[in-house]
């Protein structure tokens, strides 16, 4: 005990100033650190949540010059060229009309790619699908006509909506002024995304050659656009009350 009290004595001073020591280097690892490091990260989420908050503002702002007529029309237009699955009757129907505006017959029609009226999930892009970004359905088509209506329908087919594209033909010679050709066309679609954008990724106005290539897919005729009709002999209006006398 005495020899306690000689070591409080002597070293006194030194002890008190050792324990301050334990107390200030505690208080800084578990008290000081830590919240600087809260802190810290406080201010990156701040930070990275400011950045987030200027992105929507920016598209909102953007959405804002932006008349929803227009955009529903824009859409309408690239759907017609480029729909979001095969849309085969589309197909046929568009070839039907240019080849009758051509003054051709058509001869026989056919999707050639297996497995192409399986489900567009269903299906791997092939490296030129994605180098065009969008995925193709092969058609094969045999037509039949003179030969003015056969470079008609050539001349044609690439400047309609739906959008089709000529890979390679054959032709042969029935008779003087009267041929017949082997088609290999190729028609494209784009699936609906499955995943939705990020709101990092910036949202940007069309560039100038984006809306030419619009207004000129705008002019081209649209064959298989939907005819809403009433049938035949629908009377619409009010019906007569069946207990009025």
């Amino acid at each position: 005990m005495r020899q306690l009290k000689y070591i409080w004595r002597t070293y006194r001073e030194i002890i008190v100033a050792s324990f301050m020591c334990l107390v200030g280097f505690g208080t800084l690892v578990f008290g000081v650190l830590p919240t600087v490091k809260n802190t810290l990260a406080s201010f990156d989420e701040i930070k990275t949540l400011s950045a987030d908050v200027q992105t929507l503002s920016q598209k909102a702002a953007t959405l804002d010059a932006l008349p929803e007529t227009t955009l529903r029309a824009q859409l309408a237009i690239i759907v017609s060229a480029i729909p979001t699955d095969k849309a085969i009757p589309s197909v046929f129907a568009t070839v039907d009309r240019v080849a009758a505006a051509a003054g051709v017959q058509v001869v026989d029609m056919s999707v050639t790619q297996a497995g192409s009226l399986a489900t567009s999930s269903a299906q791997k892009l092939s490296a030129e699908e994605k180098t065009l970004g969008a995925s193709l359905l092969p058609l094969a088509l045999s037509l039949r006509g003179s030969t003015e209506g056969l470079r008609a329908f050539i001349s044609r087919i690439g400047s309609v909506r739906r959008l089709l594209r000529i890979r390679n033909f054959d032709i042969s010679v029935i008779a003087p002024g009267n041929v017949q050709a082997r088609l290999a066309l190729d028609t494209f679609y784009v699936p609906l995304p499955t995943t939705i954008g990020k709101i990092e990724q910036p949202l940007t106005k069309l560039t100038k050659e984006q809306e030419d290539a619009l207004t000129k897919l705008a002019s081209f005729p649209w064959f298989s656009q939907p005819q809403v009709s009433a049938p035949q002999g629908a009377v619409f209006g009010h019906k007569e009350n069946p207990f009025a006398r």
